[in-house]
């Protein structure tokens, strides 16, 4: 996925097309492969010819293919990172967080997924910053306190991140200035630690 036609340069001698073709898509099981790519869109990269022949196999297998610069790779593919294994990892951490509020890691997870299903049907429906909801875009900075002195180090600081994220989308959705420097310092602000809880295992 980061790699584009620099990985096949021993082959530059050959005089073959060179390039890379990545589905944009995730595959746990590999039986569910024909059926997750068909509409899946697929990155293509590489000289002209490999391009070509890129885009036809996409095409031959149901996906849409796009074209981008072999510079350009790395940071599509961080960002595909960001879109599902990162989107996991968040799971994993509301997850763990439900479990420390008392729930079993089944019911924590059976719980949340309702919330998931329903963030993915807005954004079926809507662009990012559409679909946004949250303490961070209602400038609710009273919430965003309390989130943080409920959290470990690690976890506030990767709330912190987020949150400045979704601050910058709620700029997009039009938050007033005032408000957006209100949240912002409540996002900044670092608890005394004798608010901080000890590190959970």
């Amino acid at each position: 996925g980061v790699q584009g036609q620099e990985a096949l340069g021993p082959l530059v001698g050959t005089r073959a097309a060179l390039g890379s073709l990545h589905p944009l898509q995730t595959i746990v099981e590999p039986e569910q492969a024909p059926q997750r790519l068909k509409g899946a869109w697929a990155a293509v990269e590489g000289m002209p010819r490999a391009v070509e022949a890129g885009e036809q196999l996409a095409r031959d297998v149901g996906m849409r293919p796009f074209r981008i610069a072999t510079k350009a790779k790395a940071i599509y593919h961080a960002g595909a990172v960001f879109a599902s294994n990162y989107l996991v990892v968040v799971e994993a951490v509301a997850q763990r967080l439900l479990r420390h509020a008392g729930l079993s890691d089944a019911d924590a997870w059976a719980a949340l997924r309702p919330l998931v299903e329903g963030t993915i049907e807005n954004l079926t429906r809507y662009e990012p910053r559409e679909a946004l909801t949250g303490p961070v875009v209602r400038g609710d900075t009273a919430t965003i306190a309390r989130h943080l002195e409920s959290l470990t180090i690690d976890d506030a600081k990767l709330y912190r991140a987020l949150g400045r994220a979704a601050l910058e989308l709620a700029q997009k959705q039009g938050m007033d200035e005032e408000t957006a420097e209100k949240v912002a310092t409540a996002l900044a602000t670092d608890l005394p630690p004798v608010f901080r809880p000890a590190a959970r295992t």
